[in-house]
């Protein structure tokens, strides 16, 4: 019950902030999406290097054929 009330009071504060200081608010916005974005495109291309890297790893692999194995036994 307490974490409730004391997380209404916080949101209720919360909002009260960015009413009275939402041109400050936009400013930080308008400077944190992009760079969000960014970041967030970083990541992206590290995995998809890191996911290309390891199925070319796998790729090169020889593979048993285990169907043939089983084909000799009968």
């Amino acid at each position: 019950m307490l974490s409730l009330i004391f997380g209404l009071a916080t949101m209720a504060v919360s909002l009260w902030g960015l009413f009275h200081w939402r041109t400050e608010f936009i400013f930080i916005l308008k400077g944190a999406v992009p760079v969000c974005f960014l970041m967030g495109g970083v990541v992206a291309v590290i995995a998809g290097i890191s996911s290309f890297g390891s199925t070319a790893s796998t790729d090169s692999k020889p593979t048993d054929d285990v169907s043939g194995a089983a084909g000799e036994k009968e």
